[in-house]
């Protein structure tokens, strides 16, 4: 799966169908959104279709855009493992 790949140590991921919902909500084009996130508008609509996840600067620059969070998802695996041992699941030491 592309976002997995794209993302595999992020805390936060998209629910892709409710960034739709959200953007569409909140009256703003791809271009809005690719403009606000410092992006192209291809790379937004790959985060909608789930092809791709944004960086958690972007997500967070996307919460504050639309002023709502319910397209977030946290991996609750990820903040786990930074939790408890300050680095990413399977991470090595560099031994």
């Amino acid at each position: 799966m592309a976002e997995a790949y794209h993302n595999k140590n992020n805390v936060l991921t998209v629910d892709g169908a409710k960034l739709t919902h959200a953007r569409v909500r909140a009256n703003y084009s791809l271009q809005d959104v690719a403009d606000a996130c410092e992006c192209n508008k291809s790379q937004v609509s790959r985060w909608e279709t789930g092809d791709l996840n944004p960086s958690q600067e972007r997500i967070l620059k996307m919460v504050e855009l639309f002023g709502r969070h319910d397209f977030v998802v946290v991996n609750a695996t990820e903040w786990y493992w930074q939790e408890k041992f300050g680095k990413a699941e399977g991470a090595e030491d560099g031994r």
